[in-house]
């Protein structure tokens, strides 16, 4: 998991290192096609809430093939039914832009790791338990994103139905296709 994460991170890094064309100024090409985004989504490629980082494979052009890595912590409460549980998410991507003047159709395809830790009392016995579940989950993207050419406020909302490969008692989702899951995102781009 941490060799993905950081070959993800990684190739953002280098494609943000690319040299640029002869005869464009750095600054011409950032401020007319911004290739990075950092953004807040709620639901969407994770079960609760994750933070965001997307970047754009072309330097010539907003649109185009590009990855997004993430991360998002969820804590419940505790009670001596349902017990404290704790939940990791690690969304990771490759999506594709289609569209001009900073409105976008996202089609996008990834898998998001789940790292869930249960803290239960049992109610017959005096006893406690932990059950850690680890699981990676399939996810699919189909959105409108809003990125503006020159930078600034991105938005998208879409439909991101979530593939469950494994099924068993402690489950994170109760069936292995949830085609009508939805997201929402808010952030920047630059």
């Amino acid at each position: 998991m941490k060799k993905i994460f950081v070959f993800i991170l990684s190739l953002c890094a280098y494609i943000g290192m690319q040299a640029q064309p002869i005869g464009a100024s750095h600054y011409d090409v950032l401020e007319r096609y911004p290739r990075s985004a950092v953004y807040f989504e709620l639901m969407g490629n994770s079960p609760t809430y994750s933070f965001n980082y997307d970047c754009r494979f072309s330097v010539k052009k907003s649109d185009g093939w590009g990855a997004r890595v993430g991360v998002g912590v969820y804590s419940s409460g505790s009670d001596t039914f349902t017990g404290h549980v704790t939940c990791l998410n690690v969304p990771l991507g490759l999506n594709y832009l289609v569209g001009r003047d900073g409105k976008y159709l996202e089609l996008g395809a990834g898998f998001t790791y789940l790292y869930r830790t249960k803290y239960q009392e049992e109610v017959s016995e005096v006893a406690f338990r932990n059950i850690d579940k680890s699981l990676w989950i399939g996810t699919l993207i189909i959105a409108y994103r809003y990125q503006p050419v020159g930078g600034g406020v991105f938005f998208r909302v879409g439909i991101t139905p979530i593939l469950n490969f494994k099924k068993d008692e402690y489950s994170m989702f109760n069936t292995l296709i949830m085609p009508l899951w939805a997201g929402i995102a808010v952030g920047f781009t630059f």
